[in-house]
C-alpha cells in the first residue's frame, strides 16, 4: 500500500510540474504577442503594461515555485488587485460596478496587509499567567482582604 502511495504522490508532483511549466509557456507566449502587438501598434499603453506586470507576477510566482515547491499566497494577490485596478482603469463600468470593484482592491489590500502583519504577531512573546496562577492569586487576595476584615474575638471573664 505505501508503495501505491509513493507512485500516487509521484506521478500528481510530475503532473503538477508539467502543469505549472504549460502555464510558464503560456504566459510567455501572450506576454511576448502583447510586446509585438504595441510594437505593431507604436504605442505603449498603460494597459499593456499592466498587462505585462501580470504576466511578470505570474512568472515570478512559477519560479518560486520551482525553487521551493511552495507558491506564497500573496503573489495571487498581487495579481488580483491589479486585474482589478485594470478592469476599473481600462473598462466601461457604471459606478455601482467601480465601487463594488474598489471595495474588493481594498479587501485585497487589506488581506495582503494581514499577511505582511502576521510575522510581526507572530514573534511577539504573550505572557500570559496560568489560569491555576491566577487562582492562587485571587485566593491570595481575597484572604488578604479576608484579614483586614476580620474582627478578632476577644473574650472578657471578669476574675474575682
Amino acid at each position: 500500500m505505501k508503495k501505491v502511495n509513493n507512485l500516487v504522490k509521484s506521478i500528481l508532483v510530475i503532473i503538477e510540474k508539467v502543469l505549472h511549466l504549460a502555464i510558464l509557456f503560456i504566459v510567455v507566449y501572450l506576454c511576448g504577442r502583447e510586446v509585438f502587438q504595441m510594437f505593431l501598434q507604436g504605442t505603449v499603453g498603460v494597459s499593456s503594461i499592466m498587462l505585462i506586470f501580470i504576466y511578470l507576477e505570474i512568472i515570478q510566482m512559477i519560479q518560486i515555485y520551482f525553487d521551493s515547491g511552495k507558491i506564497p499566497v500573496r503573489y495571487p494577490l498581487y495579481i488580483c488587485m491589479f486585474n482589478l485596478a485594470r478592469i476599473i482603469s481600462f473598462e466601461s463600468l457604471d459606478s455601482e460596478d467601480a465601487l463594488n470593484h474598489s471595495i474588493a482592491i481594498l479587501m485585497v489590500g487589506l488581506a495582503l496587509l494581514a499577511l505582511a502583519g502576521r510575522k510581526y504577531i507572530r514573534d511577539i512573546n504573550f505572557k500570559l499567567p496560568r489560569i491555576s496562577k491566577l487562582g492562587d492569586s485571587f485566593q491570595a487576595h481575597t484572604e488578604g482582604n479576608n484579614k483586614i476584615g476580620k474582627t478578632t474575638k476577644v473574650s472578657m471573664t471578669s476574675s474575682n
